[in-house]
């Protein structure tokens, strides 16, 4: 009986540590599964940021403009040559090439300066292509500028200078936007802007200093 005794103790005692052990061994893997998920949604999390397809594609649709998944802001309309002659920086950068059209006139030459301007529709900011230069030419010829129409997804309006007659005696031209000046601008849905004298007929010897004046013509807001 004894041993039976000692046997039945020895199984229960081996019993209860199979228990224990079975029981450490079972909280351990759900201690690991529950580690394993919470690594998991976080890995997801860091990948997918949150967003869900559905959100995705809402943000997509939306009146802003997305980056690298991210929307940075309101897509703006383009502005009216108004708006644009308004902002005094435009107008800075206008009158340096008006400026600079002046300089390069002298007795045997003289030629056009063109710019596009254009406009940031998420932050509102406007600034420049680089300016294109025309022919240059004496007295007998008129002036003009050929464009290459670039800056397609930025550009707002079209700004050009037409040139003095100081050195070019027995000559005479209108101030206003030719009809070249107005086919480019139609052509490429934008408005026009641009800087002459003002005056309505230009005669040869007439300063180059005298007044100026800016000309709108062809769209009042980019068309397309």
């Amino acid at each position: 009986m004894i041993s039976l005794n000692g046997n039945y103790f020895s199984l229960k005692h081996t019993t209860t540590n199979q228990c224990w052990h079975i029981s450490y061994v079972i909280f351990a893997m759900i201690v690991v599964s529950i580690i394993s998920i919470a690594s998991i949604s976080c890995s997801a999390d860091e990948d997918y940021g949150y967003v869900s397809y559905a959100e995705q594609e809402l943000s997509t649709r939306a009146d802003g403009m997305m980056k690298g998944g991210r929307e940075i802001g309101p897509i703006l309309p383009f502005p009216t040559v108004d708006e644009i002659l308004a902002n005094q920086a435009v107008r800075d950068t206008l009158l340096m090439i008006w400026e600079e059209t002046k300089s390069l006139a002298g007795p045997t030459q003289r030629r056009e300066l063109g710019v596009f301007i254009r406009y940031d529709r998420t932050s509102g900011h406007y600034f420049f292509g680089r300016i294109n230069y025309g022919d240059t030419v004496g007295c007998s010829r008129r002036a003009r500028i050929v464009v290459t129409p670039d800056y397609w997804e930025d550009r707002c309006a079209f700004f050009h200078t037409h040139t003095t007659l100081q050195y070019c005696s027995g000559v005479e031209r209108t101030t206003i936007p030719t009809e070249e000046d107005t086919s480019l601008v139609n052509t490429l849905g934008i408005p026009g802007i641009v800087y002459d004298y003002n005056i309505d007929v230009l005669k040869g010897g007439m300063s180059k200093d005298m007044a100026w004046k800016a000309m709108k013509y062809g769209p009042d807001r980019r068309t397309n």
